[in-house]
């Protein structure tokens, strides 16, 4: 039984932090972070609180329906953390103790964070597997390498899905061709095989990118 209550803390924790960092970044509307002009609410409770007020009578407030659909609504992009399937989500923490885990997050700021990015974008970057396909000379910065995977640089190995994508998403083409809710897991996946192509790259397994 402890270790399962353990388990069910690790999981809302890593689930609030998860959610503050996505809206941090603006992935996502505001979750946890309250704002008096909402009347300490986050921008999701305080439209459920306009739309469907019967919800916020309770003594939570109306807490948990707003992270309970969040976390339904992140399952589709995150599966293995935010699974609806999760029995470790079905212990609650006490109202009391939620509120001090999102007080937490919101009053933790960093006051070094401000500079770290134009400090990080002008660092070297020392490798030359980030080159797009073992040809072109390599980034030499982050900021160099940020730009460099932000440009639409299509891969025939990637196939016509992902090639297409960002195209479709941009409203380059004259027509759908992928479902909407398609397009960001296929610009996701290009994404990651590029991490995996360099890594195979680094562990000798590929000669070069883009093979």
């Amino acid at each position: 039984m402890g270790e399962f209550v353990r388990e069910s803390a690790y999981t809302w924790a890593n689930r609030l932090l998860t959610l503050r960092c996505m809206e941090a970044r603006g992935i996502i509307d505001e979750v946890i972070h309250q704002k008096a002009t909402y009347n300490r609410r986050s921008l999701v409770h305080h439209r459920l609180a306009r739309r469907q007020p019967e919800l916020c009578t309770g003594e939570d407030d109306g807490l948990f329906a707003v992270l309970g659909g969040e976390f339904e609504a992140r399952s589709e992009e995150l599966p293995q953390l935010f699974s609806t399937r999760a029995a470790a989500v079905v212990l609650r923490p006490s109202i009391s103790a939620l509120k001090r885990c999102i007080t937490l997050l919101e009053d933790s700021p960093c006051p070094e964070v401000s500079t770290w990015e134009s400090w990080l974008a002008s660092q070297p970057l020392y490798d030359l597997i980030s080159t797009v396909d073992g040809k072109r000379n390599p980034p030499q910065t982050i900021a160099e390498f940020i730009t460099q995977e932000s440009a639409y640089i299509p891969n025939l190995n990637d196939g016509v899905r992902v090639n297409i994508a960002p195209l479709q998403k941009a409203g380059l083409l004259a027509g759908e061709v992928l479902a909407k809710k398609d397009l960001d897991q296929a610009i996701a996946d290009r994404v990651e095989w590029r991490a995996d192509e360099r890594r195979w790259c680094r562990e000798g397994k590929l000669p070069q990118p883009g093979c």
